[in-house]
């Protein structure tokens, strides 16, 4: 048998040639806190409001989580990267019941300071329904990682105050 790497190997999600849906937020808390927080693959429904459970399918790099929304609506999503080091963490969609295909996302952690630090959490998605436009789902992105983000402040500076 012959092998050769000239072969053009595709995978599921593609990352979309769309804009990037860029939000932040600056945190009055250090920045091993705030990772603690958005790094947890496991644990986004500590602070994304709908999301009512996470069941995690496998661990570690290329971990598959299948989450669950109020709305009654799911989301299958693998892990493609993550660096401690660098607070740094990459995923995609692999299976939705929402008006998204090919969702690639990415947050990281960024410190200003010893005691404030900024979250940045990039979207860029196309959507799966013809009637949605492209700004539509932006949009949706951009008041989901908003709302997901204020949460993460809130939780990570009642963390610092306990501590």
């Amino acid at each position: 048998m012959k092998t050769t790497n000239q072969t053009q190997r595709k995978a599921y999600a593609t990352i979309p040639n769309t804009g990037t849906v860029y939000n932040d937020i600056e945190i009055n808390a250090p920045a091993s806190t705030a990772w603690s927080v958005v790094g947890n693959f496991s644990a986004f429904d500590r602070f994304t409001d709908g999301l009512e459970r996470i069941e995690m399918l496998s661990d570690g790099e290329g971990a598959v989580r299948r989450k669950f929304f109020a709305s009654g609506d799911f989301v299958i999503d693998q892990l493609t990267e993550r660096d401690d080091a660098s607070m740094s963490m990459h995923w995609n969609i692999i299976l939705t019941s929402l008006d998204i295909r090919n969702l690639w996302e990415h947050i990281r952690v960024e410190p200003i300071s010893e005691q404030q630090c900024r979250v940045v959490w990039e979207m860029a998605g196309e959507p799966k329904d013809s009637q949605t436009s492209q700004q539509q789902l932006e949009t949706f992105l951009t008041d989901f990682a908003k709302a997901a983000l204020k949460n993460v402040a809130s939780l990570c500076v009642l963390e610092t105050e306990s501590a």
